[in-house]
């Protein structure tokens, strides 16, 4: 790749003084080739590649560099294998995205680390990967992601709304102090959520107590000392 290539590629991106502007190029290129420019630069919907891409910011950069460097390193070793992951880590289910994304990233840097990485057949559910040790051994490695689940993502959604409602309350009837504490016997439904804030009305009183549905909820006394209305802390 030429030195305007280099440059067209790059764009407004921020290189950062330790990487090479060369690798950090075809790192790009790499990304542009296996998820289509057409879809990178698609907004129809969110995808955090795509959003990656459209910054120019050192972080996106680094991160898009540490994706693409990886792709490299895989294909290299099984290009099979890699396309299925571009495939499946450009679904926007996030589950599925999340999985799939932490195996090339994660398969990658085992090889970094000098260790020789043979990915799984795709749909292989026991194990993602054989990974040869120096004893000669060979340990079948299974790769999981525990970031937040769907279902936390869900609630904290929810309870945000709920936050802001509560909030609109005071806004309107400016109460010294409006405190709720809500539990639900289950994972609450849209339905538990929407009957939820029926309940919470500027008309409760304090140390009311009301049961709705899989909620019981309390509509409490100021706290000492005074805070501020958390959504924070869960459960579940």
């Amino acid at each position: 790749m030429t030195g305007p290539e280099e440059d067209a590629i790059i764009g407004q991106r921020f290189v950062t003084p330790d990487l090479n502007r060369s690798e950090v190029a075809a790192a790009l290129k790499t990304i542009e080739d296996k998820f289509r420019l057409d879809w990178l630069t698609d907004n129809s919907a969110y995808h955090p590649i795509r959003d990656l891409w459209s910054r120019a910011d050192f972080i996106a950069l680094q991160e898009l560099f540490s994706l693409g460097n990886s792709i490299q390193l895989i294909e290299a070793v099984d290009a099979s294998w890699i396309a299925d992951a571009i495939k499946q880590a450009k679904s926007f289910e996030r589950n599925n995205r999340a999985g799939y994304i932490f195996e090339i990233m994660a398969i990658a840097a085992m090889m970094r680390g000098g260790a020789t990485v043979t990915p799984a057949d795709p749909n292989t559910e026991a194990y993602d990967c054989d990974t040869a040790l120096a004893s000669g051994d060979i340990a079948r490695i299974s790769l999981k992601n525990f970031g937040e689940s769907t279902r936390e993502t869900e609630f904290k959604k929810n309870a945000r709304s709920i936050a802001k409602h509560v909030r609109s309350i005071t806004e309107k009837k400016n109460p010294r102090w409006f405190g709720v504490f809500a539990e639900c016997s289950t994972y609450p439904s849209d339905r538990d959520w929407a009957e939820l804030k029926e309940s919470i009305t500027a008309s409760r009183l304090y140390g009311e107590m009301v049961t709705k549905g899989n909620w019981s909820i309390l509509f409490t006394l100021p706290p000492v000392p005074a805070v501020e209305l958390a959504t924070s802390f869960y459960s579940f």
